[in-house]
């Protein structure tokens, strides 16, 4: 079983805009509420980047590690909270540990809570909101994981216009033991109804539905099984589905990863109308040990092609593709690289990737964390058209230790400031 190494306590979510290849600040700093929150762990932007919902899944508010989602809108400049905090159900609830999902005009978000005990212990779920005038009102009723152990919402991924949802349950056992599984819901007039049959992993602990991402209709989704071993042991595979009259079924063959351990599919994100799909494979060691790559491929008569070559990590341990997205052409895509050391050890980074003529160049410079163990690029967010990127390094201190803050950055560097203190040297998390 890996370990993963999350690095340090510190977190900050950085929004910034990119023109003619400057990458600028928007606005000021989004601070986490209180210590300990790790505000920023999952973010997820509206199609115009204006609006953006921030995870905080350590945040006690609804009891210890409940967690809760903070939404904030760009007005002229400034970002201001839109309505109250979305508070977890109870305590150990993890809500929004890694999943958050918004709709393309920022109204819906879509909300995993993958320690939730509704349907047992660990079951968890999903809840979805909805914002008018301000108040965030809960659609429908929770959707709750099959059985208890699945953590179902450890992915969400959500349609363009909030009425569809895909969820993913990483242990469920419905073909073995934590093969893990994903399921889609249609909303009509407040009920959330299945599409279709459960989407399940191909075997024992492939881990299916560790990531997931939704086309813009809603019909087709990619959902990367991080610990298949198709080509080696953990070398991990993405499969895309597509839906048509309540059946889903396999776009083409396997996405397979390079080699074994790379664990690809860790994160997907798929354009707009699904026919390109960008795959992080975190611990690929092409660049060096656990240097990390993201490859991009496109669908063409039900065959999966890679566009280009493979975008590699920068240096050994720099964990590239721990976090990716698309723009909605898929020409763009922003990746985070939280263990990158180029401002300090794990201070992280995003680099921005545009396609032409099957060849990725780099937007603008390195967007580098500000200091030592930030883990800048934990998670990513793009705006439609690319030219907006919302970053999570959910371990910075800016309001008290591991509270979590938004560091925006002027032209390419952050300027994150970190608290007094001593950092701690690892946190290690196993499932």
């Amino acid at each position: 079983m890996k370990i993963w190494l999350l690095f340090f306590s510190v977190l900050a979510i950085v929004a910034v805009a990119e023109s003619s290849g400057t990458w600028t600040q928007v606005g000021s700093d989004i601070d986490g509420e209180a210590a300990g929150d790790k505000s920023g762990y999952s973010v997820s932007m509206s199609s115009d980047g204006t609006r953006v919902a921030i995870g905080a899944p350590s945040n006690d508010a609804g009891g210890s590690n409940a967690g809760h989602v903070r939404v904030y809108e760009d007005i002229n400049g400034t970002w201001t909270q839109l309505g109250a905090d979305i508070n977890g159900e109870a305590a150990n609830d993890l809500l929004s540990e890694w999943s958050v999902s918004m709709s393309s005009d920022g109204t819906r978000v879509a909300i995993g809570a993958y320690g939730n005990d509704g349907a047992g212990s660990d079951a968890g779920h999903v809840r979805v909101y909805a914002e008018s005038g301000g108040t965030w009102t809960q659609v429908g009723s929770d959707i709750d994981g099959e059985a208890a152990g699945d953590n179902s919402g450890w992915s969400v991924s959500m349609s363009s216009d909030g009425t569809r949802v895909a969820i993913g349950a990483i242990r469920n056992d419905g073909t073995s033991s934590d093969a893990g599984h994903v399921r889609v819901y249609s909303e009509s007039g407040g009920t959330w109804t299945q599409v279709g049959a459960d989407i399940d992993g191909e075997a024992a602990v492939d881990w299916f539905g560790h990531s997931v991402s939704m086309s813009s209709d809603g019909t087709r989704v990619a959902i990367g099984g991080r610990q298949n071993d198709g080509t080696g042991t953990s070398a991990g595979h993405v499969r895309v589905y597509s839906e048509s009259g309540g059946t889903w079924t396999q776009v083409g063959a396997d996405i397979d990863g390079e080699a074994a351990g790379d664990e690809s599919g860790f994160v997907v994100s798929m354009s707009s109308d699904g026919t390109r799909v960008a795959i992080g494979a975190p611990l690929n060691d092409a660049g060096g040990s656990s240097a990390g790559h993201v490859r991009v491929y496109a669908e063409s008569g039900g065959t999966w092609t890679q566009v280009g070559a493979d975008i590699d990590g920068e240096a050994a341990g720099d964990l590239s593709g721990w976090f990716v997205s698309m723009s909605s052409d898929g020409t763009r895509v922003a990746i985070g690289a939280q263990g990158n050391d180029g401002s300090g050890s794990n201070a992280g980074q995003v680099r921005v990737y545009m396609e032409s003529g099957g060849t990725w160049t780099q937007v603008g410079a390195d967007i580098d964390g500000e200091a030592a163990g930030d883990t800048s690029g934990f998670s990513v967010s793009m705006s439609s058209d690319g030219t907006r990127v919302a970053i999570g390094a959910p371990h910075n201190g800016g309001t008290g230790d591991y509270a979590g803050h938004s560091c925006i950055c002027t032209s390419i560097i952050c300027s994150c400031k970190l608290p007094d203190g001593t950092l701690t040297a690892l946190w290690t998390k196993d499932i």
